[in-house]
């Protein structure tokens, strides 16, 4: 029973770690201007699209699996911004 709570606890904390590194990522995005935000989102926007086939595969995908990528993409790309502040 002990080793079940102490697995729940790393969890939880691993979680609330991921929580803090996400919130302040979009925090230093969002101090970002306009248009360095856009910059940075256009990397891996560009990214995104390559990594499901290129344009035309992306285009192919319905408009649900496209945001299920960009919202995935998103996140990746607060969370890589700000481990890059980190280091």
């Amino acid at each position: 029973m002990q080793q079940g709570k102490k697995k729940t606890t790393r969890l939880v904390g691993e979680q609330k770690t991921d929580a803090v590194q996400q919130i302040l990522g979009e925090k230093d995005m969002l101090d970002k201007s306009p248009e360095e935000a856009d910059a940075e989102l256009e990397k891996f926007r560009a990214k995104m699209i390559e990594d499901t086939g290129g344009i035309a595969a992306w285009n192919s995908l319905d408009k649900n699996e496209q945001a299920i990528h960009i919202a995935s993409m998103i996140k990746d790309a607060v969370n890589i911004h700000w481990r890059k502040l980190v280091l």
